[in-house]
């Protein structure tokens, strides 16, 4: 029954890899929250945790181009097994974080999010390598599933076992599953996507890759949609805590299960997209389900009850999850492997851009429209954007596949 709605599972080592993946998210979610809480404990101080998001930024934003041609100067196969060999290093490395090394905490964020930065884009450009075309969205769709459920169960399960042990088997335990996913990887067949013959050097091919890469429609219109969408997502994230809070009978529990519904709502988006063709028009659909997000958010916005805001969030989860599947499945089948990855880099950097402009304004914003109307007001900015985007390609039947050759 899973076989003929995820085929994906049909590919060997696909299952395995995915087992791997779900045990790696629930390390990785317990790992940023068990950092947050001892940080917390040892300062007592908000700005303390600001320095980890501030950390995670600028790896993101600094480095993510040069890595990013990383990606697609090497075998990705091998890539990802020293990468996820790394990653169990530094986070073995977190358990000697204490009151006198704070210093190595921001450290170490940085240093993960430099090696998510190769293995994100890496995953996204060695996908097709390891699933047949026709099975590329099913794949995308159960990895976006365990992701789910490895976010959904991290947090609460770190809560509980830092509570009763603190946080050092916390980050014995994500390191451990980094070693377990590289095993798996290293078991792995992948194909590797042919490179130019000629020979270019790493600056020749990340000027040349990266003005390429970012000429391409398609690649333009992801880095919009991910750009804006993280946008609204930063505002609602930040706000929708005063919000909740105020809700009448809502009460702090109000936060926690609107974030459940939303994390319900992906489950189902991952699992309505093998059904949805993505293989037909996947231009529009993208556009379609992005537009569409923002009507929920408004709704959420609007409305003063907690059943319709549970309600709003679960569709709005569902939505936001088909984007997510059909934009990485749209780039995997369009974009030459020699540049995927420095696209699935760019896509890195857009978010972390969108981010900015609400963290530093957003408190100007919210005093002037209140939570209520910065959360109407992302809804409205998806919906706005997805039909700017529609319109730039609204005489085309798809966006266009033109051959990219980087080098």
């Amino acid at each position: 029954m899973l076989n003929c709605t995820f085929p994906a599972l049909d590919t060997p080592g696909f299952p395995s890899y995915l087992c791997a993946h779900l045990l790696s998210g629930l390390g990785n979610s317990m790992n940023v929250i068990a950092l947050s809480l001892l940080l917390f404990q040892l300062t007592g101080s908000v700005a303390a945790l600001a320095g980890l998001w501030a950390a995670r930024v600028a790896a993101r934003l600094l480095l993510q181009p040069v890595l990013g041609v990383a990606v697609d100067r090497c075998d990705k196969k091998r890539l990802l097994v020293v990468t996820h060999l790394g990653n169990a290093g530094v986070a073995a490395a977190f358990l000697f974080v204490n009151g006198e090394t704070l210093w190595l905490a921001l450290a170490l964020t940085f240093a993960l999010q430099c090696l998510d930065g190769l293995a994100g884009p890496a995953l996204g450009a060695a996908v097709p390598g390891l699933l047949p075309r026709e099975q590329l969205a099913s794949g995308n769709a159960l990895l976006s599933l365990t992701g789910k459920v490895a976010g959904s169960l991290g947090p609460a399960l770190a809560g509980v076992l830092f509570t009763m042990w603190g946080a050092a088997p916390l980050f014995a335990f994500n390191a451990v599953s980094f070693v377990l996913l590289a095993a798996v990887i290293a078991r792995l067949t992948f194909l590797a996507p042919a490179r130019p013959a000629q020979a270019v050097t790493f600056w020749q091919d990340f000027r040349t890759g990266w003005r390429v890469a970012l000429g391409h429609p398609l690649v333009l219109m992801v880095l919009g949609v991910s750009l804006v969408s993280n946008a609204a997502w930063r505002a609602l994230e930040i706000t929708l805590v005063p919000w909740a809070q105020a809700l009448n009978a809502g009460g702090v529990s109000a936060y926690g299960l609107l974030f459940t519904a939303l994390t319900l709502g992906g489950v189902a988006g991952a699992a309505l997209v093998p059904h949805l063709h993505l293989e037909d028009r996947p231009f529009r659909k993208l556009l379609w389900s992005f537009g569409l997000s923002g009507v929920p958010l408004a709704v959420v916005g609007l409305g003063h009850s907690v059943p319709l805001a549970l309600a709003a969030m679960f569709v709005c989860g569902a939505l936001l999850d088909v984007v997510g599947i059909t934009t990485t499945t749209t780039l995997q089948r369009s974009v030459p492997g020699e540049v995927l990855g420095r696209v699935f880099a760019a896509v890195n950097v857009s978010a972390a851009l969108g981010a900015l402009p609400v963290l530093a304004g957003l408190a100007g914003l919210t005093g002037w429209v209140g939570e209520a109307g910065v959360i109407v007001g992302a809804g409205l900015l998806c919906t706005a954007a997805a039909l700017g985007l529609g319109g730039r390609w609204a005489h085309r039947r798809d966006l266009p596949k033109a051959p990219l050759i980087a080098g």
